[in-house]
Formats: C-alpha cells, structure tokens, sequence
C-alpha cells in the first residue's frame, strides 16, 4: 500500500479545500464560498477593472474574489486588500 502524498491546498486527510472559514464538510464550503464570493463579486461589479488581457489581471481579480474564503489564492502577498485591476491604477 502506498503512502498518502500530501497536498498543501487540501484539509490534511480529506478531500476538502483548506479554508479560512474552518469548513469540514464540502456542502458547508460550497455554501460559505458562495456567500462570501457573491458578496466580493457584488463589491468588484461597482467598480469593474477596464480589461488589460493579461494572466496579472485574471490572478488579481480571482484573489480578490476568493480573499475572504481561501489563503493560498493570495500568493505571497497577504497585505493587499484590493488587487490592480487596471493599467490606470
């Protein structure tokens, strides 16, 4: 039998995404996600970015988007609240 491989974006043991909001169980996630999620989404459509095309801009707006959920989407930079979303900012 082989070991267990560890993945560093997995709760340790499961199947379940490492979380902010300490979910256990994938519905309780798939319901805090969606929550959270709509809320920044909601907050991004009132000011949307003018689009650049590039991956920078696609990763900033996912980090924004999942903040409040998910750590890892942050990169190493855990003190911007609001991404770059445009050229002009």
């Amino acid at each position: 039998m082989s070991e267990p491989v560890f993945d560093p974006y997995l709760v340790p043991s499961t199947d379940l995404l490492r979380n902010l909001a300490g979910a256990r169980m994938q519905r309780e996630l798939a319901e805090i996600e969606h929550s959270l999620v709509t809320a920044r989404a909601l907050e991004l459509m009132d000011n949307l970015p003018v689009p650049d095309g590039t991956v920078a801009q696609l990763c900033s707006i996912h980090r924004f988007l999942f903040q409040d959920v998910y750590d890892w989407p942050r990169g190493s930079d855990h003190t911007q609240n609001r991404p770059r979303l445009s050229r002009q900012e």
